[in-house]
């Protein structure tokens, strides 16, 4: 009993406080990690976890089972002891890529996880109060509440859901993203990003901004337009792995990645560097009869935006003053004045303000669940009836796992240690029963509760 408590929490306790979206070397557990896939899915694992993956190889289409070595965005590396080979498959040819055993109930989620299920497709395909009947000669705009840390409340799959419903009402829909977050996982956010410049290819999507801050602010960035509500600001694009900032190679292709999305968007390159690094400058004169700004990454302009120490922030009034965000707007009504649609001619469509409430509500419910379940545990001894109401709690949580994935891989073992726990409390069930094991030798609890 005390081997299966030091497993569960050191795996509760030992959290990373971000992810880094380059390649992960091989063998290197960074916790767990998530790919897009070619089908519009994406799966999510960790190094270590056996996988069947499925792939194209010219005009042949191959099948292999191994242990994840390596996963990056462009590729993953995949060995088998029985085999006793290795494969590197491109992310771009994979046709399916689960975790071995995801055939059973067991296991339905851990490995490729499908965006859009049919549970969700009834409630999600609906508009809101104010669109019930929509009428299609109008603009439809779809405003979708983006709250909290990227990866985990601020997800892609609200986004793809919200995408749906615009493109189930034409193309050339408005997108509005609520945003009020304080950043979060990168490798999240390079999902996150991809999904929002494939809506920008169909409708304008546009950043509603109150806090954006790091992976949230590069998000914003992505979008065809940012609006600022009265108190917003954006900036601050860190990456971090665990309490450690990335190395300068590293930050570089960050900021070449940031950059040319900056281009793409007609917006200043010289805003890059320095909302990814610390240790540049960034200030601007506007022209007093023109507007036209120029930007320099030196303090020769007359407004300093950024000194040596800090990463650039833009404040709502700032960000309008130099072109960063078209205005401010603290309403929905506002929002549609910047944008030009007139009164009459648009309509508030789709359930967005639905589809995040459900979603954090989730994780409200997993957070008050996990808590009495950590309690419960404390008081647990190693009788009979405590372990079976270990066993449950177990099950309990591999169940969380399928509801609230974003949270459950950051809070509680992955179903696969969860299964093995489960396994060995078993055991010590059957070894209790034939006379071998005694009450067992700890509480659910343990001391090793406290333990980080």
């Amino acid at each position: 009993m005390h081997y299966l408590l030091t497993i569960l929490f050191t795996v509760l306790f030992a959290h990373t406080a971000s992810a880094a979206w380059y390649p992960i070397q091989d063998g290197e557990d960074l916790g767990s990690q998530r790919i897009s896939l070619p089908d519009n899915s994406s799966w999510r694992g960790r190094i270590g976890d056996e996988v069947v993956v499925v792939w194209k190889d010219g005009a042949a289409e191959r099948t292999f089972t191994g242990n994840i070595r390596h996963i990056s965005e462009l590729y993953i590396k995949v060995a088998s002891q029985a085999a006793g080979s290795e494969r590197v498959i491109f992310v771009a040819n994979i046709i399916s890529l689960k975790n071995a055993g995801d055939g059973s109930s067991d296991n339905a989620d851990v490995g490729k996880v499908v965006i859009q299920d049919k549970a969700d497709e009834t409630s999600d395909s609906k508009t809101t109060k104010a669109s019930d009947s929509p009428d299609l000669s109008k603009q439809g705009v779809f405003i979708l509440p983006m709250t909290g840390m990227v990866g985990t409340e601020f997800r892609d799959e609200e986004i793809r859901k919200i995408v749906k419903q615009a493109d189930a009402r034409g193309q050339g829909q408005v997108i509005v993203l609520d945003i009020n977050s304080g950043g979060g996982y990168v490798i999240e956010s390079k999902i996150i990003n991809s999904v929002i410049d494939d809506a920008c290819e169909r409708h304008t999507v546009v950043a509603w901004i109150e806090h954006a801050i790091s992976a949230a602010s590069n998000a914003s960035l992505h979008c065809d337009q940012i609006i600022f509500r009265t108190t917003g600001h954006t900036g601050g694009i860190t990456t971090i792995m665990g309490n450690a900032a990335v190395d300068d190679a590293q930050l570089e292709v960050r900021i070449k990645l940031l950059e040319d999305t900056l281009v793409k968007k007609n917006r200043p390159i010289e805003w890059g560097r320095c909302l990814v690094r610390e240790d540049t400058f960034l200030s601007a004169t506007k022209d007093p009869e023109t507007g036209e700004v120029t930007w320099y990454d030196t303090l020769e302009g007359e407004k300093v935006f950024s000194h040596r120490g800090q990463n650039l922030v833009f404040s709502s009034q700032d960000a309008v003053e130099y072109g960063f965000a078209m205005g401010i707007a603290d309403t929905p009504e506002e929002v549609a004045e910047l944008l030009q649609l007139n009164e009459g001619e648009w309509e508030l469509a789709g359930n967005g303000k639905e589809l995040n409430e459900k979603w954090v509500t989730m994780g409200e419910r997993f957070t008050r669940a996990l808590k009495q379940d950590m309690a419960e545990l404390r008081s647990l001894g190693g009788s009979r009836r405590d372990i079976n109401k270990i066993i449950a709690i177990y099950k309990s949580w591999i169940a969380w796992h399928r509801k609230a994935p974003n949270w459950a891989w950051q809070k509680i073992p992955t179903i696969a240690q969860l299964e093995k726990m489960i396994e060995d409390l078993k055991y010590q069930l059957r070894q209790m029963a034939n006379g071998g094991g005694g009450r067992g030798s700890g509480g659910g609890g343990g001391g090793g509760g406290r333990g980080r």
